[in-house]
């Protein structure tokens, strides 16, 4: 199954549609356009950022198994850090050949690892592969101004992905701010993996928002992938894998951002943060 990426033309027929089309005649449309996508994709393509989608970016409605996931451009003047695997396990026992992993996109050109939320306080997903029971995670929250919040993640000793959501007592994070944050592993008190990206919290438009409210699960998740949301989509997805283990939301969504080797590995329950 191969990513698919809208490109910057194909962007501005769906903006053209979407502003000009009803619903319906949007995705006969857009199904047209799919065997064109297929040819277009079967050549190299590298994925570039594109411009935010102001309106509905809908799918291939008739290809359940395909997720279109648009990369929003990066905030200026943060200094995005790279940091979407860690370079090795340091010690600590870990699964054969896996790393400690974000499950957030990954930008070639810059080596930065961002994405957006419209939540106030995100969830974040990464993959852990150490078995150590003494193990434990820190997650720390940077603003613009340097101040940081930090957080104790318990983790169970069973390699896998884990979703850390942000306790309700946290601040809740200001629209248009990048917050930097940073995801260490510890093993036996030694520092074991480290990674880092930006967060970044945007709100959708009203035509999304409508969109939103009427769409079944799998079309919000659509909805929010195609307009680069990419933590609400991933939320998503991971819920429609808990109650159908067959949906390919979640295995097509990590191709899209080139984290396919870890669609088959298991969510470890935990991680209530101190």
């Amino acid at each position: 199954m191969k990513k698919i990426r809208l490109p910057h033309y194909l962007n501005i027929f769906n903006q053209f549609i979407t502003n000009h089309c009803p619903l319906n005649y949007q995705i006969y449309f857009i199904s047209l356009m799919s065997p064109f996508l297929v040819v277009l994709h079967a050549k190299p393509f590298v994925a570039q950022s594109l411009p935010p989608v102001t309106t509905r970016s809908l799918t291939l409605s008739r290809q359940p198994s395909s997720v279109v996931f648009a990369l929003p451009p990066l905030p200026k003047g943060t200094g995005a850090p790279r940091g979407q695997r860690d370079a090795g396990s340091r010690g600590c026992a870990a699964a054969p050949g896996q790393r400690l992993t974000a499950l957030v996109p990954f930008y070639p050109a810059t080596g930065s690892v961002f994405g957006w939320t419209t939540a106030e306080r995100p969830t974040f997903w990464f993959y852990v592969p150490y078995f150590p029971a003494n193990t434990y995670g820190r997650l720390t929250l940077e603003q613009a101004n340097n101040q940081q919040v930090a957080y104790t993640v318990p983790l169970s000793g069973t390699p896998g992905v884990i979703q850390v959501a942000l306790p309700p007592t946290a601040a809740t994070l200001s629209i248009g701010q990048p917050y930097r944050w940073y995801f260490n592993i510890y093993c036996q008190e030694r520092l074991a993996g480290s990674i880092y990206g930006v967060i970044q919290r945007e709100t959708v438009s009203t035509r999304m928002k409508s969109d939103l409210t009427q769409a079944a699960a799998r079309d919000r998740l659509l909805l929010y992938a195609a307009n680069g949301f990419w933590f609400d989509a991933l939320a998503l997805a991971a819920e429609q894998r808990r109650i159908n283990a067959q949906d390919a939301s979640w295995a097509s969504l990590l191709e899209a951002v080139d984290l396919q080797g870890l669609a088959q590995e298991p969510v470890v329950s935990c991680c209530q943060l101190r």
